[in-house]
């Protein structure tokens, strides 16, 4: 996915993302399966920017978080440190195993391609999001989306080659099947349902925003979690909170429990 190009610092936050993109070798053929790449969601990011002729941050500001009334939300990891209540990242020293606490800058290497994961907020800010996001574009008395629009998104979807998971039958009683890619989502299959997601990931910050759409069986939800850890426990860990939270809201018996270990 041509990430340690710019993990590596190689690629500065001020590169020519448009040059850079054309000359980056596909992994796949067009259209023939789903596969994310930072780089692209940066370059889209770029092309809202030249539409609207503002700076991406400044747009997702005043055409998300204000309407929203996002107010502890931010587009750059500077300006959430400035915040005061930006989360410490932690990690464990591998020879020690001790718990040691990393620079705040560490995250700064993910200026780079912002508009795919400089988003800093909170759980009641991203709680309005997530009520904009299943009430088709409309929070309180204000309406960022037409109407159908989400629909749109939700719908169309690039196929998995293989669809993934992070645990299926019959090892666990559930399974979580990621089948594609829609327009900016991931599309999941969760108890027979569809459901769409997206996950987030700095140094050592982890986020899982998932949403079931309305339906017969969803009255709309919303599920938002956010970790400052490292290792792979802390992704796996947020998506089986996902699945413990829907199980609980929705009243299904929920497969995870202590005697399965998990």
């Amino acid at each position: 996915r041509h990430d340690i190009s710019w993990f590596s610092g190689a690629v500065k936050p001020d590169a020519n993302i448009h040059k850079l993109v054309s000359t980056l070798t596909p992994a796949i053929e067009f259209r023939d399966a789903s596969l994310y790449n930072n780089y692209v969601v940066t370059q889209l990011g770029h092309l809202v920017s030249e539409a609207f002729g503002d700076d991406w941050g400044t747009l997702v500001r005043e055409k998300i978080f204000k309407p929203l009334g996002m107010t502890n939300s931010a587009t750059s990891f500077a300006e959430a440190r400035e915040s005061g209540q930006y989360a410490a990242i932690w990690a464990v020293d591998p020879d020690t195993k001790e718990k040691v606490r990393l620079p705040d800058q560490a995250d700064d290497v993910f200026e780079v391609i912002k508009p795919a994961g400089g988003v800093s907020s909170t759980a009641a800010d991203m709680a309005k999001l997530m009520l904009m996001l299943v009430n088709d574009g409309s929070f309180n008395d204000t309406t960022l989306l037409p109407p159908g629009a989400l629909k749109n998104a939700y719908s169309a979807y690039v196929r998995e080659i293989q669809p993934s998971t992070t645990w299926e039958r019959p090892f666990f009683p559930g399974a979580d099947v990621q089948l594609g890619a829609s327009a900016g989502w991931f599309l999941n299959m969760y108890r027979g349902h569809r459901g769409f997601s997206h996950l987030g990931d700095t140094m050592a910050h982890h986020s899982s925003l998932f949403i079931f759409p309305r339906t017969e069986y969803y009255n709309g939800t919303g599920v938002f979690i956010t970790s400052a850890a490292t290792g792979a426990a802390a992704s796996f860990w947020r998506i089986l909170a996902r699945w413990m939270i829907l199980d609980e809201i929705h009243g299904d018996t929920p497969w995870v429990s202590e005697d399965q270990n998990v």
